[in-house]
């Protein structure tokens, strides 16, 4: 077993236990197993979190940090913006799928915590204001409702197995989802 400092340890312990908890789910899992898949200690896991809850907690701020530096680029309008953010949000939810799931199945656990719908709400904050400058409220909801259908496409698509059943192409979910907004702004 190789010495890490603390600061490469962390995320270390981290990424083995959003495995495992992805795979095998929360409850299921031990520390004792996370320890194993991170080649450390039970006791040290113990030295970092003070317990498998903690780590949970760690793997939201992960996830919710990884939302937070979402760049759709320089877009050329208020279309090109619409459709540039839902394709990376798209993107962001199917590469962290993981994470919403366990938001979804852990809410026992994570009820209290609201990071992931707080980004959310600032997301369309911001994007409902640069959507509808005059009537911010109108914007808000036009951007809630957006950025929700693409959460709900991937989790029917990617969880719930709907790609099975009726495979849909990402970005013609997103084009399509985008237009009455688009046309709302017209």
């Amino acid at each position: 077993m190789t010495r890490l400092p603390a600061q490469q340890r962390r995320p270390q312990i981290v990424a083995a236990a959003r495995r495992l908890f992805a795979q095998r789910g929360y409850d299921a899992t031990t520390t004792r197993e996370i320890a194993a898949a991170a080649g450390v200690s039970d006791a040290l896991i113990y030295r970092h979190f003070p317990g498998k809850e903690a780590l949970l907690r760690a793997i939201v701020d992960d996830g919710v940090a990884r939302f937070s530096e979402l760049d759709p680029g320089a877009p050329s309008g208020p279309e090109d913006l619409v459709l540039r953010i839902g394709r990376a949000f798209v993107a962001a939810c199917e590469e962290q799928l993981d994470l919403l799931t366990l938001l979804i199945s852990q809410q026992h656990v994570l009820g209290d915590d609201t990071r992931f719908v707080e980004f959310v709400d600032r997301a369309a904050i911001g994007l409902g204001g640069r959507l509808d400058p005059a009537h911010p409220d109108r914007g808000y909801l036009l951007a809630r409702s957006y950025m929700g259908s693409l959460v709900a496409f991937v989790l029917l698509q990617r969880r719930l197995g709907m790609d099975r059943v009726h495979p849909v192409d990402a970005d013609e979910y997103v084009r399509t989802a985008a237009a009455p907004v688009i046309e709302a702004l017209r």
